[in-house]
């Protein structure tokens, strides 16, 4: 190799260093999470983080995302009560529950019932079971436990009322 070519290596070997440089410096100042991450580690073999350049933010934006997140932790909330409503409701009910004689009287009691259009022991239309959250426990009202079934029923209940069960008015129900 010529004297020309091992300058001519070496300059691009310094200018491929360059290049990798900037492209480093460019990643790490726009994303310093990243960066501060790398630079609140423990572990040595990590470099330290560029400093971070400021960065103004539309107040009309951040309000938004204030916004926004507010809103999902609201709902968050309200989820979580209803389901712990639901399952202290469903831990209540006796064995001899009104669901229990409704289930007796729509599937003869089998609550692991399936069905092309009804599954599971008082006899959930598919939708309705997907309608009011039941995927949330088994794709199929017939795969969810008698507990999972009840908190779904008294879902439908809330909303539609006993007459969603065609047996609710023969048992006096509804």
């Amino acid at each position: 190799m010529t004297r020309r070519q091992r300058r001519q290596q070496r300059r691009r070997r310094r200018s491929a260093r360059a290049v990798a440089a900037v492209a480093a410096t460019a990643v790490l100042g726009t994303v310093g999470a990243l960066g501060s991450m790398a630079a609140a580690s423990d572990e040595p073999h990590r470099p330290r983080a560029l400093p971070r350049a400021p960065v103004a933010v539309e107040p009309s934006l951040l309000s938004a995302s204030a916004a926004v997140h507010a809103r999902d932790e609201q709902r968050y909330a309200v989820a979580v009560l209803e389901h712990s409503a639901a399952q202290q409701a469903a831990a209540k009910a006796p064995d001899d529950s009104i669901w229990d004689r409704i289930a007796a009287c729509e599937t003869q009691g089998n609550w692991s019932m399936r069905g092309p259009s009804f599954s599971g022991g008082v006899g959930f239309a598919n939708s309705t079971w997907s309608s009011f959250g039941g995927t949330e426990f088994a794709p199929n009202a017939g795969q969810a436990t008698r507990e999972q079934q009840i908190i779904v029923a008294e879902r439908v209940r809330a909303r539609v009322g006993m007459g969603a069960w065609g047996c609710a008015k023969r048992l006096g129900l509804s």
